[in-house]
């Protein structure tokens, strides 16, 4: 399994930036995957772009104020699916039961889970030694 890391700083440029990374390794391991040499803008590439943009800011408005720390990002991938974790050290996230926004009203913020849990094949979160790690996974669609 092939990996790549990444640290950003808690900014949200940075978070931005972070989309735009994990996009271009999702296209490059679409591409690789697949055999295109070319490989469309397709649905994986922006679900994995906007669910790390997503999770990304998230923990940067989540940080507690006084708390200086980096998001932690790791890329893995296989011939079947593109993983990635990411990393804080934020309060503990009650991942499970943080409730689905209504879809039926407006509301300017509570989305970001929801869009995770949705756009990804398998999102999962857990609390080790003090740090938050979500892991997200999408399969590679074999079809071109």
């Amino acid at each position: 399994m092939q990996n790549l890391k990444l640290t950003l700083e808690p900014t949200l440029q940075q978070a931005r930036a972070a989309a735009m990374v994990a996009s271009s390794i999702a296209r490059a391991y679409y591409c690789i995957a697949t055999g295109n040499t070319c490989p469309p803008v397709s649905r994986f590439v922006q679900a994995v772009e906007l669910s790390v943009g997503e999770a990304c800011t998230n923990s940067i408005q989540h940080r507690p104020k006084k708390k200086r720390g980096n998001v932690l990002l790791t890329f893995e991938f296989d011939q079947d699916s593109f993983y990635i974790k990411i990393r804080d050290r934020n309060e503990q996230l009650d991942f499970d039961n943080t409730p689905a926004p209504d879809l039926n009203r407006i509301q300017e913020r509570g989305y970001g889970l929801h869009i995770i849990k949705t756009a990804m094949d398998d999102a999962s979160y857990e609390r080790v030694d003090g740090w938050n790690i979500l892991s997200l996974r999408k399969s590679c669609p074999m079809e071109v």
